[in-house]
C-alpha cells in the first residue's frame, strides 16, 4: 500500500469516517496499476531480466533501479567490478569486456515516492471514488435498465507523470 487509508480520507474530505476504507484500498490498488503501467514500479520489487549484452551497455526493462543484487552470464556470477548501475535509468555499464546473454537479478521501484506520483495516485482514488459514488451495481443497473457509470478517464491525471516516463513498456 502506498498511501493509507488516512491519507485519502483526508483527500477526500471524508474526515474520520472509516466506513469507506475497504472501498478506498482497492481504489488505490487500482490507480497503482495504472501508474505502474504508465511509470514502471512504485513500490520496490524483485525483478528479472533476461537479456543479451552486446555491447557497452544494457537497459533494464523496469525502472527506477534501486539496485542490482547480482547477474550471471551462462550460469557463472558476473563479478560487480565489471559492471556499474548508472543512475535510477536503469543503465548498466559494462567496465570491460561484458557480453553475450546474462541473467541480472534488481530491484526497481522508488526507495521514496515522489510527491507528483503520491498526489497522481490520490487524484486516482478521488476520480474512482467520486464517479462510484451512488452508482447503482452493475447487477441493479441492468435488470432496471439503467445505464451504467462510465469508467473514470484517467489520462489527463496520468499525463502529469511524463517527467517519470521512460518509454513504451512491455509487460
Amino acid at each position: 500500500m502506498v498511501l493509507t487509508a488516512g491519507a485519502m480520507r483526508q483527500h477526500l474530505d471524508l474526515g474520520t469516517d472509516t466506513s469507506q476504507d475497504a472501498r478506498l484500498a482497492e481504489y488505490e490498488a487500482a490507480a497503482v496499476e495504472l501508474v505502474n503501467k504508465r511509470i514502471g514500479p512504485v513500490l520496490p520489487r524483485a525483478e528479472v531480466d533476461m537479456a543479451t549484452w552486446n555491447g557497452p551497455s544494457l537497459v533494464l526493462r523496469h525502472s527506477p533501479v534501486i539496485s542490482v543484487q547480482s547477474i550471471t552470464s551462462g550460469g557463472t556470477p558476473v563479478s560487480s567490478s565489471q559492471f556499474r548501475l548508472d543512475g535510477p535509468a536503469g543503465i548498466l555499464r559494462a567496465n570491460g569486456s561484458l557480453h553475450g546473454p546474462v541473467e541480472v537479478n534488481y530491484t526497481a521501484g522508488y526507495a521514496f515516492v515522489p510527491e507528483l506520483v503520491r498526489q497522481v495516485l490520490l487524484d486516482l482514488v478521488r476520480v474512482r471514488y467520486e464517479s462510484r459514488a451512488g452508482a447503482l451495481p452493475v447487477e441493479v443497473a441492468e435488470e432496471q435498465d439503467l445505464p451504467r457509470a462510465f469508467p473514470p478517464d484517467d489520462e489527463a491525471i496520468l499525463a502529469r507523470l511524463t517527467p517519470y516516463r521512460r518509454g513504451p513498456r512491455v509487460d
